[in-house]
């Protein structure tokens, strides 16, 4: 004699199926969220460190430009305008890291190659590119701080204005954050350049 399922064993297996279907469904949500907060937790290091490493570089072995102006042009909290020679080819370009008024927690680099003869340097050649993304520095943290030749680690940093002449260390530091209601948490990255091609008997 046959004898099929009755609908209380109908009813059982239909709720233990849900059950592993919902216990399965929450652990790939979980695996999926975990997995993206890895990747961004890793991409955010990157791109700080990266960034951090060509800023540092650059500042490390600015000079005066070729048609002679000073090193350093700009000097504020959320903006640096300095020469150095990117690629070693004795031309100075201009560089200048900004955070952008358009795109919002971008920190922007402005690259300016001098043309003509003699060399001058022209906005309108100017080339752009984004350093680094999600920069969520605020007043309290300003990505620029400057020290002079009197800095010894607990000094307090230059009061603005700023007179280039006057600059002999910058600090940088960025606070990358992908999502600001989801993990991971700000990631800050900070470092100090010594100007080494600056010198204090101008």
């Amino acid at each position: 004699m046959k004898k099929g399922f009755t609908l209380i064993e109908f009813l059982i297996s239909v709720s233990i199926f849900t059950g592993v279907f919902l216990v399965v469904a929450i652990m790939q949500k979980d695996i999926i969220f975990f997995n993206k907060t890895l990747y961004d937790s890793l991409a955010a290091s990157e791109e700080g460190k990266l960034a951090m490493k060509t800023m540092s570089a650059e500042l490390r072995s600015m000079q005066s430009s070729n048609n002679g102006s000073y090193a350093l042009v700009e000097a504020s909290t959320t903006a640096i305008t300095f020469f150095t020679d990117m690629n070693g080819d004795g031309i100075k370009e201009q560089i200048r890291y900004y955070m952008s008024t358009t795109s919002a927690y971008v920190l922007m680099k402005q690259v300016i190659k001098p043309t003509g003869n003699p060399l001058t340097y022209n906005a309108s050649s100017a080339v752009y590119s984004q350093a680094a993304y999600d920069v969520k520095n605020t007043a309290a943290t300003p990505v620029f701080l400057y020290y002079d030749s009197e800095y010894d680690g607990t000094t307090s940093s230059l009061v603005f204005p700023i007179s280039p002449q006057q600059v002999r260390l910058v600090k940088i530091t960025l606070v990358i954050e992908r999502d600001p209601i989801k993990a991971p948490n700000p990631t800050t990255y900070s470092t100090q350049v010594s100007l080494r091609n600056l010198k204090d008997n101008l």
